[in-house]
């Protein structure tokens, strides 16, 4: 029996674990549906005030997600949308009003585990990608490319499989993607650019959609997002094996099939559990399993102490990854909240309540704990166990 199996037969957590009580689904947060007009349109005295609106808004958001996401126990769509989020990148800090990030936030979690080639083409359209991007700027006669190099690079084909030529390309294709005066999509005919394109082999007078049909067409794209996928969820690559799942996905580019298809795997059943925990993979669950009552909004507030401010990833790469997590001030800061989690939880248990759940502790810490020696005490020992090395590892 391996050292973790005994640790979790030793009595620790109650089984009250294994059954959390779901509470009802978060609905989105009110200042959504208020009108939010441009700043231009607010008078200068009345700025400030509206911009702290927009900010208590936006911190509205985070809340409710995180709600989304204990609602949810964290379960692997919960865990999809993250991932999209930081695929498809936008922020709060450039994105106004709030509302449309949350409007965005709505299609990733529909997509989320759908049709990659459909969500790829409903995202391009998204108005707060639009806007982070500067697609709604992009226009016939002064082309940007911005938004058309991070289409390539970030979404589907990756670094090195395009040129430069490809991307002036492709702004030229989008060009009159743009917003009206409600923020929704519109393709403004007056400002495309109807010249005749090359890109990537394919020549006409291509538009927005016939881009991404070409990238979606080539297995670049599938190998790209299959390869993300799998060390999001495994670790290290293993080429051949990627490159298997790869053609299986630009068969119909179905996102449930392909996450299927990689914890089918003996290297995802076998996975040395060595990746650390994002801020959101380490709290959420940890809330989740110790039946925690505390507010939304103060988690929010501890990610984003711990460098995963939802919503607001700092640039268009999106939240850091690895070892990147582990700053000497991240994990000092990490290691606080978790033993602050675990002293309230300890607190909450009565005696008649010193039982421990062996599953429900191996699905929260699949690593082998790194201490050797736990305290007697149940309370003591759940502060240890979620301080030990190990929990920050998936």
């Amino acid at each position: 029996m391996s050292s973790l199996a005994t640790f979790l037969r030793g009595g620790c957590l109650p089984l009250i674990l294994l059954v959390v009580t779901s509470s009802a689904e978060a609905s989105p947060p009110a200042c959504i549906d208020r009108n939010w007009p441009p700043t231009g349109q607010i008078s200068p005295d009345k700025r400030v005030e509206y911009a702290k609106e927009i900010g208590r808004c936006n911190q509205d958001l985070k809340a409710a997600w995180v709600e989304e996401m204990r609602t949810d126990k964290f379960s692997e769509e919960s865990q999809m949308i993250i991932f999209w989020h930081n695929h498809f990148t936008s922020s709060v800090q450039k994105v106004r009003p709030p509302n449309l990030i949350w409007q965005q936030h709505e299609l990733i979690s529909r997509y989320a585990m759908g049709n990659f080639r459909v969500f790829l083409h409903a995202i391009a359209k998204d108005p707060a990608m639009l806007m982070y991007l500067d697609g709604n700027k992009n226009i016939r006669n002064a082309p940007n490319e911005n938004f058309a190099r991070e289409v390539l690079e970030l979404f589907t084909l990756g670094e090195g499989h395009y040129t430069e030529q490809d991307v002036k390309q492709a702004a030229k294709a989008f060009t009159g993607w743009q917003l009206n005066r409600q923020r929704q999509f519109v393709f403004n005919l007056k400002q495309h650019d109807d010249s005749d394109k090359t890109f990537m082999g394919h020549s006409g007078k291509l538009n927005g959609d016939d881009i991404l049909d070409i990238v979606l067409n080539n297995p670049e794209t599938a190998h790209f997002i299959t390869e993300k996928l799998w060390t999001y969820w495994v670790g290290k690559p293993a080429p051949q094996r990627v490159n298997q799942l790869a053609e299986g996905f630009y068969q119909n580019y179905e996102i449930a099939d392909l996450v299927d298809a990689i914890k089918a795997t003996d290297e995802y059943r076998n996975r040395p559990h060595n990746q650390v925990k994002s801020p959101v993979e380490l709290l959420i669950p940890t809330l989740v399993k110790t039946n925690s009552d505390l507010p939304s909004a103060t988690v929010a507030k501890q990610l984003r102490t711990l460098g995963q401010d939802l919503f607001n990833p700092p640039n268009v790469k999106g939240w850091p990854s690895g070892n990147d997590w582990l700053t000497s001030t991240y994990l000092i800061d990490r290691q606080k909240i978790l033993a602050a989690y675990g002293k309230q939880y300890g607190k909450r248990l009565s005696d008649q309540q010193q039982a421990c759940s062996t599953d429900a502790l191996a699905d929260l810490m699949p690593a082998i704990p790194l201490r050797k020696e736990f305290a007697s005490g149940c309370p003591q020992k759940i502060v240890q166990w979620l301080t030990d090395p190990s929990f920050q590892l998936k």
